[in-house]
């Protein structure tokens, strides 16, 4: 089963959060794909709807 993702940005600079477990979510920035940042993110059902 494909995992929940979402994609925001342009062709300059975008922001992907992919989940990748009940309470993580792997996210990865680029900027004009000179600059990356990919890490993953700790956030409970709780969190992400208060």
């Amino acid at each position: 089963m494909e995992q929940p993702r979402i994609h925001l940005g342009n062709d300059d600079a975008r922001l992907a959060l992919t989940r990748t477990g009940e309470d993580s979510w792997q996210v990865t920035a680029d900027q004009y794909f000179c600059l990356t940042a990919e890490f993953t993110a700790a956030v409970s059902v709780a969190e992400s709807v208060a």
